[in-house]
């Protein structure tokens, strides 16, 4: 008596095998909220070296970075006290990968460009300022390179962030999305010779 055939296999869509699940787990969001707990401390440094400024608030430039190292620091500590409760508390606000993947992915994006601006603030700022010493006593340029230098950090640490919670949708944002739904169709046999025979005929 002959087996039954196996059932047909079920056809895959292109791309479908190379869309991997988001990664999630305590593992994997250590390292993320690493990284924001210090962009959480370079905030905190961004906002309050920038407000020991004397006269700050005559420039509006410092002033929105002090707002921005504000909202980026209590933004920062929400996340990290809602994973440290969930972790080590036990005490869960928020499942840490429902805020991570429906609040932060977005929050991040938004965090990335405001923070940028004021990170070009301060660093214009800081090019604006070439005392030093005692041309400098209240140590005014001093701080505005350090407020500057620590809003990269915390800028760049808001993009390995990003990184960190999605690999994979942070390289197709980067690098563009690749359709596979073409591969299999061959160019015309013959096609690139009568190309090469009307170049050599021109």
């Amino acid at each position: 008596m002959m087996p039954p055939p196996p059932p047909p296999a079920t056809a895959v869509p292109p791309g479908a095998a190379s869309e991997a699940p988001a990664p999630t787990g305590r593992a994997h969001f250590d390292k993320l909220y690493i990284v924001r707990a210090v962009i959480w401390f370079c905030s905190l440094l961004v906002f309050s070296i920038t407000a020991s400024i004397d006269n700050y608030s005559v420039s509006d430039a410092l002033n929105f970075v002090i707002a921005m190292g504000v909202i980026n620091w209590i933004y920062q500590m929400l996340l990290l006290l809602n994973y440290v409760g969930a972790n080590f508390a036990h005490h869960e606000i928020m499942p840490v990968d429902m805020v991570e993947y429906k609040y932060a992915k977005l929050g991040d994006i938004i965090m990335l460009f405001m923070f940028y601006t004021a990170t070009i603030c301060a660093s214009d700022a800081s090019s604006g300022c070439a005392f030093s010493g005692t041309a400098d006593p209240n140590g005014v340029c001093g701080k505005t390179h350090a407020s500057a230098v620590f809003a990269w950090f915390g800028f760049f640490g808001i993009i390995a962030g990003i990184y960190l919670r999605d690999p994979a949708t942070f390289k197709k944002l980067v690098l563009g999305n690749k359709s596979d739904n073409y591969d299999d169709i061959d160019a015309p046999a013959g096609g690139a010779a009568p190309a090469a025979k009307a170049a050599v005929d021109l």
